[in-house]
C-alpha cells in the first residue's frame, strides 16, 4: 500500500469523523437554544402575569385616591376629572382584553420550534410593554394625587394658622 493512499483514508475517515461530531453538536446546540427560549419565555410569562394580576388593582386604586382629591379640591364634577374618569374606564376595558390574551403560566411551550419560541417571545415582551405603559400612567396619576394633597395639607394648615392668630 501506498502511503499517499493511507494518509488519503486516514483524512477521509476523519472527515466523517468530524462531519458527525459537527452534526451531533449542531443539534446540542439547537435543543440549548430551544431550552434557553424556553425558560426566558416562561419567567416573561410569570413576570407578565404577575405585573397584569398587579394593574387591576392599582387602577382601582388610583380612581379611588384621584376621585378623593378631586373632590376635596373642588374639582369631582369639572371636565377634566370627567376626561379623567372616561381615559379610566376605557383603560380598565384595555386591561380586561389585555388580561384575555395573556398565555397561560402552565404552558410549557415543549412542542413549539425556535421560531415560534421566538414569535411568542415577541409577543410577550409586546404585551408587556402595553401592561407597563399602563402602569407608568397610574403611577404618574398617583404621584400628581400626592402632590395635590400636600397643597391640600399646607393650605388647611395656613389656615389653621390663620384662625389660631385671629383668635
Amino acid at each position: 500500500m501506498d502511503l499517499s493512499y493511507i494518509s488519503g483514508l486516514v483524512g477521509a475517515v476523519t472527515g466523517i469523523a468530524a462531519l458527525v461530531v459537527s452534526v451531533i453538536s449542531l443539534r446540542r446546540s439547537s435543543q440549548s437554544k430551544a431550552l434557553d427560549l424556553r425558560l426566558e419565555l416562561r419567567k416573561a410569562v410569570s413576570d407578565l402575569r404577575a405585573d397584569a394580576d398587579a394593574l387591576q388593582p392599582q387602577m382601582a386604586f388610583a380612581k379611588k385616591s384621584h376621585t378623593r382629591v378631586a373632590a376635596a379640591t373642588g374639582r369631582h364634577g369639572s371636565g377634566a376629572f370627567q376626561k379623567w374618569e372616561a381615559e379610566w374606564e376605557s383603560d380598565a376595558a384595555a386591561v380586561t382584553a389585555l388580561l384575555a390574551e395573556l398565555p397561560s403560566g402552565a404552558e410549557s411551550f415543549a412542542s413549539l420550534a425556535i421560531s415560534e419560541l421566538e414569535a411568542r417571545h415577541v409577543s410577550v415582551h409586546a404585551l408587556q410593554r402595553r401592561v407597563a405603559k399602563i402602569q407608568e400612567k397610574y403611577l404618574a396619576s398617583l404621584a400628581a394625587d400626592d402632590r395635590d394633597r400636600d397643597h391640600i395639607r399646607q393650605d388647611v394648615r395656613a389656615e389653621t394658622q390663620a384662625r389660631s392668630r385671629r383668635s
